[in-house]
């Protein structure tokens, strides 16, 4: 019953290039770790952020370092008060 459950909370991810990240208690949720698991990231470039008031990016940001193998994982940002000038120059 437990593995039945476990692969019903892991759908087929339907994501394919970009991935705009929601955060489940500070962390990616499992659809991010489907995908991750299934896709080639080398040579890719992940930008991990958050518009959350409460948990920042920073775990998130180091699970996805962890299960996106090969992609080059830059800093995260909490994006709240921030000028469109200060997120142009964190996604560069």
């Amino acid at each position: 019953m437990l593995n039945r459950l476990a692969a019903m909370a892991r759908p087929a991810s339907p994501i394919r290039e970009r991935i705009e990240d929601i955060f489940w208690y500070g962390n990616c949720p499992r659809l991010i770790r489907t995908f991750a698991e299934e896709y080639d990231f080398s040579g890719k470039e992940v930008y991990v952020f958050c518009t959350s008031g409460s948990s920042g990016p920073e775990k998130s940001r180091q699970t996805i370092a962890e299960i996106c193998k090969g992609a080059n994982v830059h800093p995260a940002i909490r994006i709240s008060n921030q000028s469109d000038d200060e997120i142009k120059a964190w996604a560069k």
